[in-house]
């Protein structure tokens, strides 16, 4: 169970191929729309709420067996919760693969759009829209499975677009993912890689991944990942924010951008500002808004999620190795709690048993 459960999915519309898909982005153009939109689970300080009362109190609940688990680490401050063992029924019925390929769900739409225009900088426009407008619809309070080593998974955006998504490090965590658009007409590929640290009422994610989005004519444009920040874990609201700051660069020195979040103080946390520069460090154009409710960019709305729907992700099995496989995630779908429980701790003993005998072959 994901944040969607409190962050509304948008009406079902009526089902369209792949080409129609592709024709829509292309001839798509930013939203008429001028207001402080913000969605209605945004927190009045910012970031994302936790409005579903029965997910605060397991998370809590859960968060008090892990204190009395590991004592004094996780009050100081000073713990890594990649090497912890939670426990499945405070987890969702993903791996942090599933999360990763994620992040590209607005491709359809805003790839499309830039894959048929030569101009670079709109493109580039069109890349951060593409990249923050994801933040909403990506945002999770319940954590991810971890993938094993070597785990895999394989999916399908709603313009036939193919993902592929592998662990390729356990410890640190390293997912990396490729995407290919129809025809080749985008590539967006890169990896996450990240660490996560507990305070008294707050759990921190630093992110050391890139994304990158390249286009046929070899025009590449890259981008770093913001942090993330949940608390309330204890007391107070739950909410989910990003922070920090994140840059995008393009392979051709033609532009780049600074985007800030939270950096006006008297906004709620979640509104960004930015500006994108041109090779001599010229300002060309500002960036506003909040991944709450609106990206704008050289006044122009590019994203607004009345207007903006979220693609779907299909997902099915090509490798015995595919997270779709998984027995702890299959009967945690099914609501097996305790199957899950087992399956999982059946997964994670098999992997420490894998990395015994890589140490030993050393």
């Amino acid at each position: 169970m994901e944040n969607q459960e409190e962050q509304k999915e948008p009406a079902e519309s009526t089902i369209r191929s792949e080409s129609q898909i592709i024709e829509d982005a292309i001839n798509w153009k930013p939203v008429e729309s001028s207001d402080d939109y913000r969605v209605e689970n945004a927190y009045a300080y910012g970031g994302i709420a936790l409005l579903n009362q029965a997910t605060v109190s397991k998370m809590r609940s859960i968060g008090k067996e892990i204190v009395k688990e590991i004592g004094r680490r996780i009050l100081s401050g000073n713990l890594n919760l990649t090497t912890i063992s939670f426990p499945i029924k405070c987890m969702q019925a993903n791996t942090a693969l599933h999360n990763t390929v994620k992040g590209l769900l607005m491709c359809p739409l805003y790839m499309n759009k830039a894959a048929s225009i030569p101009d670079h900088l709109e493109r580039f426009k069109l890349v951060i829209a593409c990249s923050i407008s994801s933040y909403l619809y990506t945002s999770t309070f319940e954590k991810p499975l971890n993938p094993i080593l070597g785990e895999t998974l394989h999916g399908k955006l709603e313009d036939g677009g193919e993902i592929w998504a592998e662990q390729t490090s356990h410890h640190p965590p390293v997912s990396h993912f490729y995407i290919e658009g129809p025809n080749k007409s985008y590539i967006c590929h890169g990896n996450y890689n990240y660490t996560a640290s507990a305070g008294l009422n707050s759990v921190t994610i630093t992110n050391y991944g890139k994304k990158y989005f390249q286009f046929p004519d070899g025009y590449v444009v890259s981008q770093n990942l913001p942090i993330e920040t949940f608390s309330g874990t204890f007391f107070g609201a739950v909410r989910h924010e990003s922070l920090g700051v994140i840059e995008f660069s393009d392979n051709l020195s033609y532009f780049k951008a600074r985007i800030e979040f939270g950096a006006d103080k008297t906004l709620p946390s979640d509104h960004i500002t930015g500006e994108i520069t041109d090779m001599d460090r010229n300002k060309i154009c500002e960036i506003s808004g909040t991944y709450c409710g609106h990206i704008e960019i050289d006044g122009k709305r590019y994203w607004d999620p009345r207007y903006v729907t979220p693609y779907k992700i299909s997902y099915d099995i090509i490798l015995p190795s595919d997270s779709e496989v998984r027995e702890d995630i299959r009967t945690l779908r099914l609501g097996q709690v305790e199957e899950a429980q087992a399956a999982k701790e059946a997964l994670e003993n098999l992997q420490r048993h894998d990395r015994h005998l890589r140490n030993a072959n050393h």
